[in-house]
Protein backbone atom coordinates (compact mmCIF):
# COMPACT_ATOMS: atom_id res chain seq x y z
CA UNK A 1 0.00 0.00 0.00
CA UNK A 2 1.21 3.56 -1.28
CA UNK A 3 2.33 6.00 1.66
CA UNK A 4 0.43 9.22 0.79
CA UNK A 5 2.41 12.41 3.29
CA UNK A 6 0.81 15.83 3.22
CA UNK A 7 3.17 17.35 5.39
CA UNK A 8 7.07 16.24 5.94
CA UNK A 9 9.33 17.41 8.56
CA UNK A 10 13.28 16.28 8.82
CA UNK A 11 15.79 17.42 10.95
CA UNK A 12 18.54 16.91 8.50
CA UNK A 13 21.50 17.45 11.12
CA UNK A 14 20.33 15.46 14.02
CA UNK A 15 17.56 13.46 15.11
CA UNK A 16 17.27 14.53 18.60
CA UNK A 17 14.38 16.21 20.71
CA UNK A 18 16.91 19.48 20.56
CA UNK A 19 15.57 22.33 18.68
CA UNK A 20 18.81 23.88 18.23
CA UNK A 21 20.70 22.11 15.11
CA UNK A 22 24.32 23.09 14.70
CA UNK A 23 25.11 21.01 12.00
CA UNK A 24 25.79 21.62 8.32
CA UNK A 25 24.58 19.74 5.32
CA UNK A 26 25.28 18.81 1.49
CA UNK A 27 22.64 17.56 -0.87
CA UNK A 28 24.37 14.91 -2.28
CA UNK A 29 21.36 14.97 -5.39
CA UNK A 30 18.19 16.14 -6.09
CA UNK A 31 15.30 15.48 -3.07
CA UNK A 32 11.71 15.35 -5.05
CA UNK A 33 9.14 15.57 -2.86
CA UNK A 34 6.82 16.73 -5.59
CA UNK A 35 3.05 17.99 -3.81
CA UNK A 36 4.09 17.88 -0.24
CA UNK A 37 5.13 20.42 2.02
CA UNK A 38 8.82 19.91 3.43
CA UNK A 39 10.25 21.30 6.13
CA UNK A 40 13.92 21.55 7.04
CA UNK A 41 16.00 22.25 10.05
CA UNK A 42 19.75 22.08 10.22
CA UNK A 43 23.08 24.25 10.98
CA UNK A 44 23.71 25.45 7.73
CA UNK A 45 23.18 24.49 4.08
CA UNK A 46 24.86 23.75 1.19
CA UNK A 47 24.54 21.83 -1.72
CA UNK A 48 27.95 21.38 -3.44
CA UNK A 49 28.43 24.25 -5.76
CA UNK A 50 25.93 23.12 -8.25
CA UNK A 51 22.63 23.20 -10.12
CA UNK A 52 21.53 19.97 -10.60
CA UNK A 53 20.22 19.19 -6.99
CA UNK A 54 17.16 21.14 -6.35
CA UNK A 55 14.56 20.32 -3.89
CA UNK A 56 11.21 19.62 -5.57
CA UNK A 57 8.06 20.21 -3.16
CA UNK A 58 4.89 22.37 -2.61
CA UNK A 59 6.11 24.25 -0.35
CA UNK A 60 9.90 24.36 1.27
CA UNK A 61 10.68 25.49 4.71
CA UNK A 62 14.29 25.67 5.14
CA UNK A 63 15.42 27.23 8.78
CA UNK A 64 18.96 27.08 9.35
CA UNK A 65 20.42 27.69 13.05
CA UNK A 66 23.86 27.99 13.08
CA UNK A 67 25.20 29.42 9.45
CA UNK A 68 23.62 30.11 5.57
CA UNK A 69 21.48 29.00 3.12
CA UNK A 70 23.70 28.32 0.49
CA UNK A 71 25.43 31.00 -1.14
CA UNK A 72 26.45 32.79 -4.22
CA UNK A 73 26.26 32.07 -7.87
CA UNK A 74 25.59 28.16 -8.35
CA UNK A 75 25.78 27.56 -4.01
CA UNK A 76 22.79 28.97 -3.88
CA UNK A 77 20.23 25.89 -3.09
CA UNK A 78 18.43 25.07 -6.20
CA UNK A 79 14.97 24.85 -5.83
CA UNK A 80 11.20 24.09 -7.50
CA UNK A 81 8.15 24.87 -5.22
CA UNK A 82 5.75 27.07 -5.11
CA UNK A 83 5.80 28.49 -2.13
CA UNK A 84 8.92 28.75 0.29
CA UNK A 85 9.98 30.35 3.30
CA UNK A 86 13.94 30.51 4.22
CA UNK A 87 15.11 31.42 8.31
CA UNK A 88 18.64 31.95 9.50
CA UNK A 89 19.92 32.88 13.00
CA UNK A 90 22.21 35.25 13.54
CA UNK A 91 22.21 37.29 10.51
CA UNK A 92 23.47 34.59 8.62
CA UNK A 93 22.33 34.83 4.43
CA UNK A 94 20.61 33.20 2.22
CA UNK A 95 20.58 32.01 -1.22
CA UNK A 96 17.69 30.53 -3.15
CA UNK A 97 17.30 29.85 -6.76
CA UNK A 98 14.16 28.72 -8.71
CA UNK A 99 15.50 27.43 -12.11
CA UNK A 100 11.88 26.31 -13.63
CA UNK A 101 8.97 28.98 -12.84
CA UNK A 102 9.15 31.75 -9.66
CA UNK A 103 7.45 31.11 -6.27
CA UNK A 104 6.15 33.00 -3.54
CA UNK A 105 7.19 33.60 -0.30
CA UNK A 106 4.49 32.16 1.72
CA UNK A 107 5.87 31.99 5.25
CA UNK A 108 7.19 34.78 7.31
CA UNK A 109 11.11 34.58 6.05
CA UNK A 110 14.01 35.93 8.17
CA UNK A 111 18.14 36.37 7.24
CA UNK A 112 18.35 39.38 10.29
CA UNK A 113 20.54 42.04 9.31
CA UNK A 114 21.57 39.30 6.50
CA UNK A 115 21.72 38.79 2.96
CA UNK A 116 18.46 36.78 1.46
CA UNK A 117 19.33 36.30 -2.01
CA UNK A 118 15.93 35.11 -4.12
CA UNK A 119 16.30 34.48 -7.84
CA UNK A 120 13.57 32.37 -10.29
CA UNK A 121 12.66 31.97 -13.52
CA UNK A 122 9.39 33.43 -12.92
CA UNK A 123 7.70 36.16 -10.75
CA UNK A 124 8.62 36.30 -7.38
CA UNK A 125 6.00 37.15 -5.36
CA UNK A 126 5.58 37.97 -0.98
CA UNK A 127 2.46 36.31 0.80
CA UNK A 128 4.17 37.13 3.91
CA UNK A 129 7.05 39.04 6.03
CA UNK A 130 10.41 39.27 4.73
CA UNK A 131 12.91 40.69 7.27
CA UNK A 132 16.54 41.23 5.94
CA UNK A 133 19.49 43.92 5.83
CA UNK A 134 19.92 43.59 2.12
CA UNK A 135 17.30 41.84 -0.04
CA UNK A 136 18.88 40.68 -3.82
CA UNK A 137 16.07 39.69 -6.55
CA UNK A 138 16.90 38.42 -10.31
CA UNK A 139 14.21 37.09 -12.06
CA UNK A 140 14.95 35.50 -15.64
CA UNK A 141 10.93 35.25 -17.07
CA UNK A 142 9.11 36.82 -14.61
CA UNK A 143 8.41 40.22 -12.11
CA UNK A 144 9.31 41.22 -8.42
CA UNK A 145 6.23 41.42 -6.72
CA UNK A 146 6.73 42.23 -2.79
CA UNK A 147 3.95 44.21 -0.46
Amino acid sequence: MPISLSVLSLDVDQISSSSTHTWGHTWAGAATFTGETLTLNAGSYTDGTTTNRAITASTLNLNATNGAIGGTGDDAIDIVVTDVAVNTVGGSNAYIKEAVDGFNISGASSVGAGTLSLDANGDITQGAAITAGTLLTTNTNGATNLG
